[in-house]
């Protein structure tokens, strides 16, 4: 899919299981509500549908960049994600599924 990033929808994660394959080696920035956020392009995997996930959460983007960090890439790392709760600054929840 050729689509640009502005277009593609963001993906929103709650306490719920998502499934997503990332399609990015490391995040990207994109120019939104007055200032640059980090995002990766991913594919959630039930649906096939390409999202963007922002990554600026320091508990989600501080887990995946010790992945990244101990894999060297994030490209097509297949992850679970999900919230601890519903608060809006809850902690992320990161596991990879690659690994089972």
């Amino acid at each position: 899919m050729n689509q640009k990033i502005e277009d593609l929808p963001t993906l929103k994660i709650n306490t719920g299981d998502i499934e997503i394959e990332i399609l990015d080696n490391y995040p990207k920035v994109i120019f939104s509500a007055q200032k640059y956020l980090p995002y990766l392009k991913v594919k959630v995997l039930t649906t096939g549908l390409e999202k963007k996930l922002y990554v600026s959460a320091m508990s989600l983007g501080s887990q995946l960049n010790k992945i990244y960090e101990d894999k060297g890439s994030l490209l097509n790392l297949k992850l679970n994600l999900k919230k601890e709760n519903d608060t809006q600054f809850a902690k992320y929840i990161v596991e990879i599924l690659n690994e089972k």
